[in-house]
């Protein structure tokens, strides 16, 4: 069973993981999840950034990954899903 984050990227075993971090550490995860051939799902703010969302949005497509998350309007009932 894998213990550290870098254990979880060498796992030929993990296809997806899932990011429930702060929103700063979010491009990194994920930069290195697509880097690793992982599919990688997050939610609310991709990135503190566009320019890291766009090259997060890039590398997933270049590699054939599904890069996804999940906007929740509090108290609203309902959430948007972006792919």
């Amino acid at each position: 069973m894998a213990c550290t984050f870098e254990e979880i990227l060498e796992d030929s075993s993990v296809e997806m993981l899932v990011i429930l971090t702060p929103a700063p550490t979010h491009y990194e995860l994920i930069r290195r999840g697509l880097m690793a051939g992982k599919h990688v799902y997050t939610e609310k703010t991709m990135t503190v950034a566009i320019e890291e969302a766009a090259e997060l949005l890039r590398l997933s497509e270049e590699k054939g990954l599904l890069k996804e998350w999940t906007l929740h309007a509090a108290g609203r009932g309902h959430s948007v899903r972006a792919v």
